[in-house]
Order: structure tokens, then C-alpha cells, then sequence
């Protein structure tokens, strides 16, 4: 396991995260604690005080739960502006991706974007995902989702879920390399390297650490992929040495998916390479109650961009009133900590999690409400909620 890591500025990161998660000698509860070390070093678009942030509304029910997010924001009273990016079905082919250059200008320039679920590129041979390019350009290398049981979801197949899902977020199955070399057969490169595993599992044990969990486990598939898959294992192995108040578990990714569907509370923070995050995620989802109920953050150096936590367009409910909002409202709530405007994220968070305990739900979740009915819900909590105007309302932190 004589691994070479001698990246001078991975150790650099370290080090700030180190000094953020620390800060009174106190983790940061409810959010993901080690991206702090990217908030504090962006300096954010703010014009006459207020955040802009880009929205990128995608396909499928994504406009809709956008709208919803419009409305709760302004009942909340909070100082965003949002610089919306449409990226309309390039199912015709275009040599140059203009709608997606200038959403990836935006975000560069705002540091912090909301989407939904965005369309792919191209067609037959020239399918691109867009998700994947917004990764790869802004070097989002690292995905968190954090599934948690959520309080009154009647389809919850376990109830005390809390899991933090950490996934490397731009190499491995997802570098697109692929290629047809003759007729009737296809190739896929995966690629690892230490750097980037180094620089995700330095993330998961900090996370670990400033949060107080007590173990990372590391998924992978080194029987079959012994050479990609097992330089990521002794990477992260490497760096767990540096952290000898976190144990480290080292399973295969067949049976984590079993272990966590027999029993997850044993799990603290998965760590896992890209494509076994997909599925895994895809559990976690299943095990709280469903794909609309969890958010989920690509972080890198230059940007943060939030999301539902499963990435489902919801075609098939699109335009019918029943998609459920919950995932967004919590990426919206987590964008709102990363920006600074703590006091409103931990109000609508509040609001989200009163609403489902009295019994205002959506279909998918066992309930009866439509998403207007539950926004609305969110809303008039909100509204209840806020005090007179103090500006520590919004920059204090909890």
C-alpha cells in the first residue's frame, strides 16, 4: 500500500477543511460540513447584497418544482435572484452547444447553481450527457448525498436511515471514453487515478470527522476490476490512515447493496466510486421512502451546483400536479447554508419536516396532496414563522 500522495494542494484543502470543520471545537449539524471549505473560498456574485444563483430547470417535472421553489423563497423573504438557463432537447444534433456554454458561464460566474434533471445531447453516436459534461468542465468531483429517514413517509421500508453518500463524481465509468471500433461492438475506458481518489476520499474522512461519524466504509469491485477499482480502495485505505478516529470498512459494492437493504443502520459514510454511487444512491432513496424525498451536491473548486437527490425527469407525471418537492425544497435549503443565509435554510428545512409530520405528503409517499398543496404548506409555515426583521436572521449561523 506504498501509495505516492505528495499533492501539495490536495494537503492544502486538507488543511482548511481541517481548521472550518474544527471551528469552536463543534461539528456543523444538518449539512454537509466539509464543504465549507469551498464556501469560504468563493467569493460569491452579489449584487446591492443579494446572491444571484444560476437555475437550471432541466426537463420533465424540474420546471414545475422550480416554480414551487420561487414561491417558498419569497415567502421565506430571502435575497436570491435567480439567472435561469434553459437548455432546450438537442435530440437534432448541434456542432456547438451554445444554451449549455453560457449555462456553464454562469454558473463560473455565480459559483452556485440550482437544477433539475438536464437532457442529453445528440443522438445515436453522438449521445453526450450534459450532467456528466457539467461535472467534468467545472470539476465537480465530488457528489454527497445524505439519506436520512424522514419523519411521517408512510413508505419508508426502514426508519432510522442515516447515511452519508460520498461519490467520486468525475472519473470511472463516467470519462467518456467509448467508441465503436468495428460493426456490432462497443468500447468504454474506465479510468482512475490516484488524484482524484485521493481528493474524494480526503473529502469523505474530513466529512467524517467534522461530523463526528464513526466509520467510512469503502465500496468497490477490485475481484473483477483488480487494477481501477483497487487503486481506488488503497488510496482511500491511505488516507484513512491519517484519520485514526474513523474506522474504515473496505466491501464489495454486491454486498453493501445487500447489507444496506437488510439493514443500513450499521453505515455511517459510504464511500464509493462514480457509477456504484448511482445505484447505491438509488437504495438509500428506496429505503427513506422514494426518489422524490432527498437532495443531493456536486461540489468542486469553483462551483457548487445542488440537486434533487435522484436524478428522475418524471416524464411521466409531468404537468399533473402530483410530483413531490421534497428533494428540491432540501437542495434549495442546503444552497441557502452554502451561500451564508443560514437562518432561512434552517427555516425552510423546519418547514419541509412539520409539513410531512402533520400529514401533508404527495402520492408517492402515501399521502393525498398535490405539489401546489404542499408548497403551500411549506409556505404558510414560513410565514408564520418569521420574526420582524433582524439581519441575524439570515447571517447568523446555527
Amino acid at each position: 500500500m506504498a501509495i505516492p500522495l505528495a499533492h501539495t494542494g490536495l494537503r492544502l484543502q486538507s488543511a482548511v477543511l481541517r481548521r472550518m470543520l474544527h471551528r469552536s471545537g463543534q461539528p456543523v449539524r444538518g449539512v454537509h460540513s466539509a464543504h465549507h471549505a469551498v464556501a469560504d473560498g468563493l467569493p460569491f456574485t452579489k449584487y446591492g447584497g443579494r446572491h444571484t444563483v444560476t437555475l437550471l430547470p432541466g426537463v420533465g417535472i424540474g420546471p414545475e418544482l422550480m416554480q414551487g421553489v420561487r414561491k417558498v423563497f419569497a415567502a421565506a423573504g430571502v435575497p436570491v435572484d435567480f439567472e435561469e438557463h434553459v437548455l432546450p432537447d438537442l435530440a437534432r444534433g448541434a456542432d456547438v452547444d451554445e444554451p449549455f456554454e453560457h449555462a456553464v458561464l454562469s454558473i463560473r460566474r455565480n459559483k452556485v447553481a440550482l437544477k433539475g434533471n438536464i437532457e442529453i445531447k445528440g443522438r445515436g453516436e453522438n449521445l453526450v450527457s450534459r450532467t456528466v459534461q457539467l461535472r467534468r468542465v467545472l470539476d465537480l468531483y465530488v457528489y454527497v448525498m445524505e439519506a436520512r429517514s424522514q419523519p411521517g413517509v408512510k413508505t419508508a421500508r426502514q426508519s432510522d436511515v442515516d447515511v452519508t453518500l460520498v461519490r467520486q463524481n468525475t472519473e470511472g465509468e463516467y470519462f467518456m471514453l467509448e467508441h465503436s471500433p468495428v460493426r456490432g461492438a462497443a468500447e468504454s475506458m474506465k479510468v482512475v487515478t490516484a488524484a482524484a481518489s485521493e481528493r474524494v476520499a480526503r473529502f469523505a474522512f474530513e466529512h467524517a470527522r467534522g461530523q463526528r461519524r464513526p466509520r467510512v466504509t469503502v465500496v468497490h469491485n477490485k475481484a473483477t476490476l483488480p487494477r481501477s477499482d483497487g487503486l481506488f480502495v488503497d488510496v482511500a485505505l491511505a488516507v484513512g490512515s491519517e484519520y485514526p478516529e474513523v474506522d474504515v470498512d473496505v466491501m464489495s459494492v454486491g454486498r453493501c447493496c445487500a447489507d444496506l437493504l437488510h439493514d443500513a443502520t450499521p453505515f455511517s459514510v459510504v464511500l464509493t466510486p462514480n457509477l456504484y454511487g448511482v445505484y447505491l444512491g438509488a437504495i438509500l432513496s428506496g429505503l427513506v421512502g422514494g426518489p422524490g424525498l432527498l437532495a443531493g451536491t456536486n461540489y468542486g473548486p469553483q462551483a457548487a451546483v445542488f440537486e434533487p437527490g435522484t436524478r428522475n425527469k418524471g416524464t411521466d407525471i409531468q404537468g399533473r400536479g402530483v410530483a413531490n418537492p421534497v428533494g428540491m425544497l432540501r437542495a434549495a435549503a442546503d444552497l441557502l447554508h452554502f451561500v451564508g443565509q443560514r437562518g432561512s435554510a434552517a427555516l425552510l428545512r423546519t418547514a419541509v419536516d412539520s409539513a410531512l409530520r402533520r400529514g401533508t405528503a404527495t402520492h408517492d409517499i402515501g399521502g393525498h396532496s398535490s405539489t401546489d398543496e404542499f408548497i403551500q404548506d411549506v409556505c404558510d409555515h414560513i410565514v408564520a414563522a418569521r420574526r420582524p426583521w433582524d439581519p441575524h436572521t439570515f447571517q447568523s449561523s446555527f
